[in-house]
């Protein structure tokens, strides 16, 4: 799951979709179901960690395959560059205010009875 979060954080959505179908579908519930069927409650919980081990293990394969490029790719074994989307490259920040705006007297009557 975290390798679900990290593709879509990288902006790569389709990858994180493909992952998520492919842990569910192909690795989890026909683990689980074999599982149950082989050796009852026990086998069901086996199942399930070896349905989840395996989709770890392939989500990492298809990370290393799509996300990062393998080293006769780059000369010279240099690193890649990190090129952030073009939505983050500028952010523009609304202006920050420089003073504190007062409370009302109303709002401060109810925040300070006692004080008038």
């Amino acid at each position: 799951m975290i390798m679900v979060s990290v593709s879509s954080a990288m902006g790569m959505p389709s990858l994180a979709l493909i992952i998520s179908a492919l842990r569910l579908l192909a690795c989890y519930l026909p683990l689980l179901w074999i599982g149950s069927e082989l050796a009852g409650l026990n086998g069901l919980f086996i199942g399930a960690m070896a349905g989840n081990l395996l989709a770890g293990v392939m989500s990492w394969s298809l990370y290393r395959r799509f996300c990062i490029p393998s080293e006769s790719a780059l000369p010279g074994n240099l690193q890649p560059p990190v090129r952030l989307p073009s939505h983050l490259q500028t952010i523009n920040l609304p202006p920050t205010p420089t003073r504190r705006l007062k409370p009302s007297k109303a709002h401060r009557q109810q925040l300070h009875p006692h004080r008038i």
